[in-house]
């Protein structure tokens, strides 16, 4: 019973963090806007860390729906600020695209400004 308590109040004391990142794990592209053009420094570093999150699984190799993989590569010396600069400046010119998602107009908006590029190849056999 004990045990069954403790649980149960870890879970109360997690589940605001839980719900959080739930909110953020498929922010649209305009909602990572509004935190990155913020001057609040806690929106700031949710953008920063967005970026940062989002660099690490984009050059992650993926098999991608038409059987190849998937890999992206950014051009040398690409910070996360600059990608911030980047995608404010196109979501702006791109107002159309906010309801999308932030992770696929990430890649957009790098690939128009040749600072990310993706490259394909076949699968290996294990």
């Amino acid at each position: 019973m004990k045990i069954a308590l403790v649980l149960l109040a870890l879970l109360a004391v997690a589940s605001p963090a839980i719900a959080q990142y739930h909110e953020h794990a498929f922010t649209k592209a305009g909602d990572l806007n509004a935190y990155c053009a913020s001057s609040d420094p806690g929106d700031i570093k949710f953008c920063t860390g967005y970026i940062v999150a989002w660099m690490d699984e984009a050059q992650t190799p993926h098999l991608a729906s038409d059987g190849l993989m998937h890999q992206g590569y950014f051009a040398d010396g690409v910070t996360p600020e600059q990608i911030m600069r980047v995608f404010t400046k196109y979501i702006v010119e791109h107002p159309e695209r906010e309801n999308e998602s932030a992770f696929v107009f990430l890649s957009f908006s790098l690939q128009q400004a040749k600072l990310f590029f993706v490259t394909t190849y076949a699968r290996t056999a294990r």
